[in-house]
This record gives structure tokens, sequence and C-alpha cells, in this order.
């Protein structure tokens, strides 16, 4: 009987071993995307009517104005205008685009790897989305440099090119536009599939309209499964046991097991059998394991809502335990009252001690950085080659704030940017670090200037953008997780 009152007692408590749970803000729904567009002169022949603009005005009217962002590159052999992701402000902020386009007028050759190498910055200084982003190419297919800058050989652009669809994090989609024929040339064809996207050919204004609207489905499909598929990584599996001593069974009648959650009960597993009984209502499932033969059963199951259900359980006896435990009801009260007590004071002890042990952490519990700080220079003078820079979670922790130019003591490009000085890194709440930025350095962060002298946020998910000397000292810095 002394079993009994044991097993009530745990039921009392409930819960039964509920696992926790961590739940994930879904990131806004939308696109980002950069259209990269050819002016070279030999569009002029293949585009008289400079009709491949059509298409930032058809992706314009097809998007979503609240969540998408857009931007542009206009290149030759050189990059002539540039326009970061922005999101779509109205007619007017269109109007103002195509008159820039109506003035352009397509000359010199064509560098479509500074083309590429621009758009890889540009997505990086606009904090482009992940899952969430794509680089659209319209060219007439050339890429043989024509260029009278001597300082861009075709093994220069070449090389770019390589570099580019080896780091973008975005599909890349080719057009291959000329009204004069069906452009597919070798190696830009070739392109997109290594980046995840598609490569296409237009001749006329309702191919390219077709094929644009095309590559928007196409690209907010990806994105719907890729959030799926986020979604069912995210969701917890909770699981919970309902322990039967051996020695009670055959004074046990049935077991009642109910869950109440915030929103639908979903998945639910356990061992199925001719005298288990399971009503789903939605939110709340009521199991009946009717005279159990095991001492314990098993259940798993997730919830709409990522929360673990609340469980209470209900043992009814056979007829003869019923009497026995009616008697004994005091007991069971008292037995209840002790055994509440007994773990709350061995809880006590156990958090007294926990404390002392670990009072030097305790008095700042949430600030903590486990991770390191990685920066990659993506500008430096003379294309100079640094190496990634990473510093590991133990700079931070040594002292209270740290500068950019003592990160830097190992590096000589420091000498030529001193006001690295005036950017500051302490460690922040959560495994985060705080960045203040003063004097003349220009920081981005989610496509905003950061304000001097105020902390701004590093985590894994959101890194900065920092601008010494703009188009010859940028530096792309981010946190990196410890066990990548």
């Amino acid at each position: 009987m002394k079993k009994i009152k044991i097993l009530l007692v745990i039921t009392f408590l409930s819960s039964l071993f509920s696992c926790s749970s961590l739940s994930y803000a879904e990131e806004k729904s939308g696109q980002d995307i950069l259209f990269v567009v050819d002016i070279s002169y030999s569009m002029a022949a293949h585009d008289p009517g400079k009709h491949v603009f059509e298409a930032v005005q058809t992706m314009a009217s097809i998007s979503s104005k609240e969540n998408d962002r857009m931007g542009y590159i206009l290149y030759n052999d050189s990059i002539v205008k540039d326009q970061q992701l922005t999101k779509i402000q109205g007619e007017g902020m269109l109007a103002q685009w195509q008159n820039v386009f109506a003035g352009i007028t397509p000359i010199k050759g064509t560098d479509v790897g500074l083309g590429l190498k621009t758009a890889q910055r540009i997505m990086k200084i606009s904090q482009a989305r992940k899952d969430r982003s794509m680089i659209i190419l319209l060219s007439d297919g050339d890429t043989e440099a024509d260029s009278g800058n001597p300082n861009r050989l075709q093994e220069d652009i070449d090389r770019d090119v390589r570099n580019a669809l080896d780091a973008l994090e975005s599909p890349l989609y080719i057009i291959q536009y000329s009204e004069l024929e069906y452009r597919n040339k070798e190696p830009m064809n070739q392109w997109a599939e290594q980046t995840g996207g598609q490569s296409y050919t237009a001749q006329n204004q309702q191919e390219l309209k077709q094929i644009v609207t095309d590559i928007y489905n196409h690209q907010t499909t990806v994105s719907a499964k890729i959030d799926q598929e986020n979604e069912k990584k995210q969701k917890e599996t909770f699981t919970f046991i309902v322990p039967v001593p051996a020695d009670e069974l055959e004074k046990i009648e049935q077991i009642t097991v109910t869950m109440n959650a915030e929103k639908a009960i979903e998945n639910l597993t356990y061992e199925e059998n001719e005298k288990t009984l399971v009503e789903n209502k939605e939110n709340q499932v009521v199991i009946t394991l009717y005279q159990p033969i095991h001492d314990d059963y098993t259940f798993s199951y997730q919830t709409a809502a990522n929360k673990p259900a609340k469980i209470s359980t209900d043992i009814k006896m056979a007829e003869t335990a019923k009497k026995s435990t009616k008697t004994k009801k005091n007991d069971i009260v008292f037995y209840s009252f002790i055994g509440g007590l007994i773990l709350l004071i061995t809880g006590g002890i156990a958090f007294i001690l926990f404390r002392r042990k670990n009072q030097l952490f305790d008095k700042n519990a949430d600030y903590f950085f486990a991770d390191a700080l990685e920066g990659c220079f993506t500008k430096t003078p003379n294309q100079e080659d640094i190496p990634i820079q990473n510093w590991s979670a133990n700079i931070f922790q040594r002292q209270k704030t740290v500068t950019l130019y003592d990160l830097l003591y190992e590096e000589t490009i420091r000498e030529q940017m001193p006001v690295s000085r005036k950017v500051q890194f302490k460690v922040g709440k959560e495994n985060t670090l705080k960045m203040r930025i003063k004097g003349k350095v220009k920081g981005i962060q989610q496509g905003r200037e950061i304000p001097k002298g105020v902390w701004v946020t590093l985590s894994v998910r959101q890194g900065a953008y920092l601008i010494f000397k703009e188009d010859e000292l940028e530096l792309d810095i981010h946190i990196r997780k410890k066990s990548s």
C-alpha cells in the first residue's frame, strides 16, 4: 500500500518528466532581389530599346510591396551605378529608378566579374535574408572583357567570377537577352546551376516578363518549402512516462491521462494494444489505460504551439483497493505533504550549493560569450589579400572592452586604419557581443547605418559591415559558432 501512496504523490505533482522546448521566431516573409544589368556597348545591338530594364518594373509589380526589397547594379567595364536592397516605396521610387535607367547609354566593354563581385558585397551590406534572396543577371551572354582598362585582364575577370560563384549565398538566375537571336552562350549558361539558380534565354519583352514572373514564383515556392522544413526541424518532441508499480497491477482497474495544450496536440505515439483508448479533441487528449500490464507507459508528442502540454493522471482502483484507499486518505495527504516538503528542502540546499560554487559567474549570469568573432576584409588597398581574422571568446572575457585595433595586433593593415581604435567590443547577453563605433568609421547593420556611440548587438544571426574608406578598406564582421 505504501507504493500506491508514492505513485499518487508522483501523479499529484504531475508534468511527469515533460521535456523543455526552445522556440525560434520565424523570419519575416518576403524576398530580397538584386538585379545585375550589363550595359556594355554590345547590349546596344542586342537590346536597342533597353527593354531589359522592364524586368525590374515587372518584378516590382508582382512582388510583395510590404516585405520584398529590391536593388540593382549597372556595369560595363566598371560599376556605373548601384543601389542597395531597399523596400519598394511606391511609384515615386520606381519612377526615379526608371529615370536612371533611361539615362543610361550602353558603352565600353564588359566586366561581369566585377558585376558579380559587387553583387556579393551589396548582398552582405544589405544583410540579405538567408533562403529569401536572389540575384538576377541580365546580359547578352558575352563574358570577354574587351575593355580599355589595363588593370583588368581576362584572367582577373574569370577569377572574380569563380570566387563570386563559390561565395554567393543566394541563387543566381541568368537571363541572356537579345532581340537578334536566342542567346545561350557558354560559360555564362553554366553559372546559375552552381548556385541553385536557373538559366534562361529571351528574345522579346513578353518572354522577358514571363521569365521574371516564373523566377519570382519559383523562388517564393522554394522559400516556403524551406520554411516548412525548418519548422519541422525546430518542433520539439516531448515525452512523458506513466509509472505503474508491478506489485499493484492487479489492484488498478484503469489509469486516465489527460493532456491539455495551448494549441493542437500532434504526432502522439505510444505502445498500442487493445486496452488503450485515446480520445483526441484538438488541444486536449484523454488516454485511458485499462487493466495495465506493464511497469510503465511511455508517450511522445508534439504541439502546434511547440510548448509542452499540461499532464494530469487519475488512477481508478479495483473495488477491493478502493476501500483500503478510502480508509487511508489522511495518510496519503500526510505523505504527500512530507514528500513535497522534502523536495522543497532538497531543492533549496542544492540551489544554495550551486550558488556558492558558481558565485563568480552568477553575478553576471546573463552576460557570457562562448563562440568566436570573425572578420573578413572585403576591400583592401591594392587588393591586398588579408586572411580571415578569428578571435576566440577568451579574448573578450579578460577585460571589460577591447578595440578592433587591439584585435588586429598581428596584422600590418591596422597601421593603415588607426581609427579602428574607435571600434569597441564587450561581452553582451546570452552569447552575444556588443559593439560601439565612434570617429569616422561607418557601420552598416540590416541595411541601416549604425548610430555613433550606441552599443549594438552582434550575434550568430546578425553581424555588421564596417567601412573605413569607401571602396578601399571595408570589413565584414560577424559571430562564428565555436562548433563550426
